[in-house]
């Protein structure tokens, strides 16, 4: 997705409907987008250090799309000093830290 049509989707979408693209769907993240495999190895560490399914791990912010979606960054582009961050949804790693 570029920019542009991110921009296009915050107009024409609610926020429930954002959630999908923003999180729910298990698409390659932009960061691994040039070597797909990588995306399977990097969730296949966390998954044994951590003992989550791999629907419980999404990439988010600006390695997810290739841009920032902080407020006052105007979708700067993703670059090498950028950081992945990672999201994990699992309620019996929440219950336990």
């Amino acid at each position: 997705m570029t920019a542009d049509e991110f921009r296009l989707m915050l107009r024409e979408k609610t926020n429930e409907q954002l959630l999908g693209p923003c999180l729910r769907d298990d698409a390659t993240p932009f960061v691994f987008s040039s070597k797909p495999d990588s995306w399977n190895t990097f969730r296949q560490e966390l998954i044994s250090a951590l003992g989550v399914s791999k629907d419980e791990i999404r990439v988010v912010g600006s390695a997810r799309f290739g841009f920032s979606m902080k407020p006052g960054r105007n979708l700067k582009s993703f670059s090498d000093t950028s950081d992945i961050d990672v999201v994990i949804v699992n309620a019996k790693l929440f219950d336990e830290l």
